[in-house]
């Protein structure tokens, strides 16, 4: 007797006893696998999964596996860390790994925060001078975009969006860790929009 998987459709060999097989080999093991993979999901989201987990993360077995899985593979996951680097994730993660460290080393709060956002949030304009930002490829450094600590981190600001603003490169490096002269920077931002202009047109 012929019977067909209810899955994919393949046939299925019955000799006629016992209960009829609804699936063939390979659709049962998928099957099977995903049953499995759903049990230890809700086990590792349970209170004694994620006790079991901790503890299991901080004993000397899974950090011997750890250095002995890393002596094999040096080469393999150094590639993989470049590769990954190279990536928009791998940058923002790159990033955001910086600024937490640093934050941590001055004793302050961190949130995590983009240059994309704050640029979208202050709409491309620099906070210092009230210009206009670029960020092409043949513009001028003092006009790169760079991100701000309205109250700077040695002084005890936060890492967080409501203590970044954007501003241009010239602009923030001229404020150092005081205040910037604003007239100055827009006096030096204009000439050099206005030399950028020339060299475009």
């Amino acid at each position: 007797m012929k019977l067909y998987c209810i899955d994919c459709g393949a046939s299925i060999e019955y000799g006629g006893r016992g209960r009829p097989p609804i699936y063939c080999t390979e659709c049962r093991k998928q099957r099977d696998k995903l049953t499995k993979e759903k049990a230890y999901k809700k086990w590792r989201e349970s209170e004694k999964g994620q006790e079991w987990w901790s503890e299991y993360m901080q004993s000397d077995s899974r950090k011997e596996q750890d250095r002995k899985y890393y002596q094999n593979n040096k080469q393999s996951i150094k590639e993989k860390q470049q590769r990954y680097c190279q990536t928009e994730s791998g940058k923002k993660s790159r990033q955001d790994r910086k600024a937490r460290r640093r934050a941590r080393e001055a004793g302050v709060e961190h949130e995590p925060w983009t240059r994309e956002e704050i640029t979208k949030r202050d709409k491309g304009i620099c906070q210092v001078c009230g210009l206009p930002v670029y960020d092409y490829d043949d513009v001028p450094k003092r006009l790169k975009p760079q991100i701000d600590h309205v109250v700077p981190i040695s002084a005890g600001g936060a890492d967080k969006a409501d203590n970044l603003r954007l501003t241009h490169a010239f602009c923030n490096n001229h404020k150092s860790a005081g205040k910037a002269d604003v007239e100055y920077c827009k006096s030096v931002i204009s000439y050099e929009l206005k030399a950028l202009a020339e060299k475009l047109l």
